[in-house]
């Protein structure tokens, strides 16, 4: 038998075996499942693999897409996993943050950004056309949510794509001297003045666009990573941000 001053240390050592164990044993599984799933869908570019809050599924997180598949790989599905007991879409979690890591790499820099009027409480990112009529409507509301705190910085998404009109003025508003200066006026139906510049973050921004599923401007992203799409007032904005 144990001597009694030994009891704890071992029960502890075998604890931890257990927990190394059960490690080891996950990380072969996410590795098998990323294998099978790889070779099944040659290209697909899986970035990560995690056991899901359901027995027997794995989440897997492939460029902006999030789907379920069983510990073997045969077995697929998309759509949103719902918690019922909390009232949770467990699959918009995991996409909120994925939207919060991701602003988190764009440079202070690289922003365009309207500041909140004393103490920021809140941070929205919208993402924004200038060509857009509800796009222009939303901007009309950033000086009152300025006001209440809120700061906004905008991510220039041209909804007709690289070659239109409206990619060079956004380019145009991005490599301005006085940046906001451009941005109100081109919302507010002006033209701006035409200018390039070589570190233009327009590109990264419509590849952000891309990866966080914008299927619509404006596209509104809360500082926890939460979704608003299309117009909202800034009053109802401000009420949403509060909780209230």
């Amino acid at each position: 038998m144990l001597f009694p001053r030994y009891a704890l240390p071992f029960a502890g050592a075998l604890a931890l075996c257990a927990l190394v164990s059960l490690s080891a044993q996950a990380a072969d599984t996410e590795t098998t499942l990323r294998q099978s799933l790889e070779k099944a869908m040659p290209g697909l570019p899986v970035s990560k693999v995690t056991a899901a809050p359901v027995s027997g599924l794995y989440e897997v997180q492939a460029g902006p897409e999030i789907f379920y598949a069983t510990t073997d790989g045969r077995y697929v599905f998309t759509g949103n996993l719902i918690d019922l007991s909390t009232r949770q879409n467990l699959t918009e979690n995991v996409r909120a943050t994925q939207r919060v890591e991701l602003l988190k790499t764009l440079p202070a820099e690289k922003l365009l950004v309207y500041p909140a009027k004393g103490t920021r409480k809140h941070v929205l990112t919208i993402l924004t056309d200038h060509t857009c009529p509800y796009c222009r409507k939303l901007h009309a509301e950033v000086p009152a949510l300025n006001e209440a705190g809120v700061e906004v910085r905008y991510l220039l998404t041209p909804r007709a794509g690289a070659d239109s009109p409206a990619y060079k003025d956004s380019e145009s508003i991005l490599c301005a001297a006085d940046k906001r200066e451009a941005m109100d006026k081109a919302m507010s139906g002006q033209s701006v003045v035409a200018k390039s510049c070589a570190d233009t973050p327009l590109p990264a921004y419509m590849g952000m666009a891309e990866q966080m599923g914008m299927s619509g401007t404006p596209f509104i992203v809360t500082d926890t990573g939460q979704v608003v799409p299309g117009y909202r007032p800034a009053k109802d904005l401000v009420r949403m941000l509060e909780g209230k």
